[in-house]
């Protein structure tokens, strides 16, 4: 059996919704307060198929500008990205579109 390895980081500006997103992906419950993500977090769907063994890994990036020194090494690691914004904050739109352009470069 085969086993493959996604890596996904999901980026945006700190309240859009990434942690609930990468939750809701790996099948984790909605949880009903807001927990701010320190750094990175992981969490891992398996996919099994008759001859595949596939391994999602979602990597949560903290949004606070304090954390994008670590978050850059993720980013180049990894196979695909996801950028999430707030449709409730134009700013947070904005922030997605400046990182975009910096994370282009990383790699």
């Amino acid at each position: 059996m085969l086993r493959n390895t996604l890596k996904i980081a999901v980026s945006g500006k700190n309240h859009t919704g990434k942690s609930c997103l990468c939750g809701a992906m790996t099948g984790r419950a909605l949880e009903t307060e807001y927990s701010c993500t320190i750094g990175v977090d992981l969490m891992v769907k398996h996919i099994i198929r008759k001859h595949d063994n596939i391994s999602l890994q979602f990597w949560d990036l903290a949004g606070l500008n304090r954390f994008h020194s670590i978050i850059i090494s993720y980013i180049r690691k990894c196979s695909v990205l996801i950028f999430c914004y707030s449709s409730e904050d134009y700013n947070s739109f904005l922030y997605i579109m400046d990182m975009y352009h910096q994370y282009k470069n990383c790699k």
